[in-house]
């Protein structure tokens, strides 16, 4: 009988292999196709989704005609652009001119590979808080060799009444731009902007158009990204270089890194607005930030931040009010058995590399998730 049962399991074996062997061309171009079906990015809440056509479908691709070879690029306030190669940079002129005309679908105007595309709208993403028409999907037309024949962008409701909605958008950020233009340091109109947006804004996980400036400044409920992308539209426009940051923070998260007179510092709003704290995380250099956020994707590549001029200026700037401490906002706090739902703010010793001593400072059934 076991001799039996170990015939029919080598000729079961021997069948699915024989299968697997004729059919794997099939199986190969299945797992790949599925592969580049569906690419996520290391931006927050962006999609690719690329669809593989043969070349007889080539000549009936629709293009909007738009090259965007004049589109200006000023390198002081779009790092990101300066990270590409010189084809990466051509599509992404290409793919900025086509955002602003609104247009939808187009065929770059250079050789260009799935993952430079990827790239490329990362950059662009990153970039450009002021596409707040833009959604964070895209796709993308392919062929085997992975050439990207064909992009197709996505945008938001606002994009039905475009002018309206820039009306609407423009009037609030000229509001905050013309105060903060009255403020006579680089430091004093950050500090002015960042309290506005704060003001302004409220944490909202499901709140409508939540990845935009538009969404934090009109509708005045944001995430993470909608905070930072405010901030940096406005500061941008205040011709104060500051950069929009993926990353890690418990889970995936933005914020900014802004230029002042002696260097970059880091700025996370979302955490200012959800802990008790205005100042909590404002300015801070990378050996303290860096305990808490981790840098990933193309913002690995943003300048470090080693600024000290304007650091611990605010009385409730968390490295005025604990020294060698850092302040850690937990949303989900495994040492509350009482209210799951609560959320306690840390004060790690930052000299203790294990974080092995720790103690609660307060602890707020109020306060939203703040990350995102």
């Amino acid at each position: 009988m076991k001799q039996v049962k170990t015939i029919i399991t080598i000729l079961f074996i021997g069948l699915i292999s024989s299968i697997i062997y004729i059919n794997q061309d099939k199986i190969i171009s299945y797992v790949t196709n599925l592969f580049n079906k569906t690419t996520e990015l290391y931006m927050l809440g962006i999609k690719a989704t690329g669809d593989l056509i043969d070349e007889k479908s080539l000549g009936s691709l629709e293009d909007s005609k738009i090259t965007g070879e004049n589109y200006i690029i000023d390198s002081n306030y779009y790092p990101y652009y300066q990270m590409l190669n010189e084809e990466e940079k051509r599509l992404y002129k290409q793919v900025c001119a086509n955002i602003e005309s609104l247009k939808i679908k187009f065929i770059p105007t250079t050789d260009i590979t799935i993952k430079e595309v990827n790239t490329v709208i990362e950059a662009v993403y990153n970039d450009h808080p002021e596409f707040f028409w833009l959604n964070t999907n895209y796709s993308y037309k392919y062929t085997e060799d992975k050439q990207c024949v064909q992009i197709i962008l996505d945008y938001n409701e606002t994009s039905k009444n475009i002018e309206k909605h820039k009306i609407l958008f423009n009037e609030t950020a000229n509001d905050i731009i013309k105060e903060a233009y009255k403020l006579k340091s680089d430091y004093d109109k950050e500090k002015y902007v960042h309290n506005k947006i704060i003001e302004l804004a409220e944490y909202d996980e499901n709140s409508n158009m939540n990845q935009t400036a538009y969404s934090a400044l009109i509708t005045k409920k944001t995430v993470c990204a909608g905070y930072t992308r405010a901030f940096q539209y406005l500061m941008t426009k205040l011709e104060i270089p500051t950069y929009y940051v993926v990353g890690y923070a418990n889970e995936d998260h933005a914020w900014n890194i802004v230029k002042l007179e002696d260097g970059y510092y880091n700025v996370d709003l979302t955490w200012n607005d959800q802990t008790s704290g205005t100042y909590n995380y404002f300015n801070m250099s990378d050996n303290i930030f860096s305990k808490t956020h981790t840098r990933t994707g193309m913002s690995i590549y943003l300048p470090k931040c080693n600024g000290t001029k304007y650091a611990n200026l605010e009385s409730n700037n968390i490295n005025n009010n604990y020294n060698s401490n850092i302040y850690i906002y937990d949303s989900n706090d495994s040492n509350d058995n009482n209210d799951n739902n609560s959320n306690n703010i840390y004060v790690y010793d930052n000299n203790d590399s294990d974080y092995s001593t720790n103690y609660v400072i307060e602890s707020s059934e109020e306060n939203e998730d703040h990350s995102n």
